[in-house]
């Protein structure tokens, strides 16, 4: 939260389209005036999802009749030693659910985790590649992309802490101001 609140600034040109639903427009286009402010921001929101979609795992077993740490082809165990990028996979199929990983794109993490991104500020144009250590073909991407697909990336994020702060609630137990 700190480092989006950071920068607040950039985000913000698109904050009130994602939050109310809306596309941009093809022709809205934003101006980053910090880059670096934002350059990591994807990633390190991918791996923050990927450390909190446990409970909807979770939530999914309950849902489909097993104790919630037992996962139809996995054991508990087995579900953290996969793959950030794949832990939510055990409930893909359940769309209430898998609407929480709608926005959670590997690719963007690997490229901005690992230097992999180039900002053109002349067009606001990045580019990056997709594959293991950047080798595979050449993506290109508008900051205003950019910047709403961190946006819907953040809000995942704040609907898995809603809805961890509800069971949390439901339980008669709050959680420490």
């Amino acid at each position: 939260m700190t480092e989006y609140f950071d920068a607040y600034s950039e985000f913000a040109q698109v904050q009130f389209l994602v939050t109310g639903g809306l596309p941009p427009d093809p022709d809205h286009q934003v101006t980053s005036t910090d880059f670096e402010k934002t350059r990591m921001f994807y990633g390190n929101a991918f791996e923050a999802h990927a450390d909190l979609v446990d409970v909807i795992a979770m939530l999914n077993n309950v849902l489909q009749g097993r104790a919630y740490d037992v996962f139809a082809e996995l054991s508990l165990k087995q579900y953290y030693l996969i793959d950030k990028s794949g832990r939510s996979n055990c409930f893909a199929t359940e769309s209430d659910l898998a609407a929480v990983s709608a926005e959670a794109d590997n690719q963007i993490r690997n490229a901005s985790h690992h230097g992999g991104m180039e900002f053109d500020a002349s067009t606001q144009i990045i580019t990056y590649r997709v594959g293991k250590g950047g080798t595979g073909s050449v993506q290109r991407m508008s900051y205003t992309q950019y910047l709403v697909r961190c946006v819907r990336l953040f809000m995942q994020i704040l609907n898995i802490l809603q809805l961890e702060l509800l069971m949390t609630q439901a339980h008669g137990t709050r959680p420490p101001l």
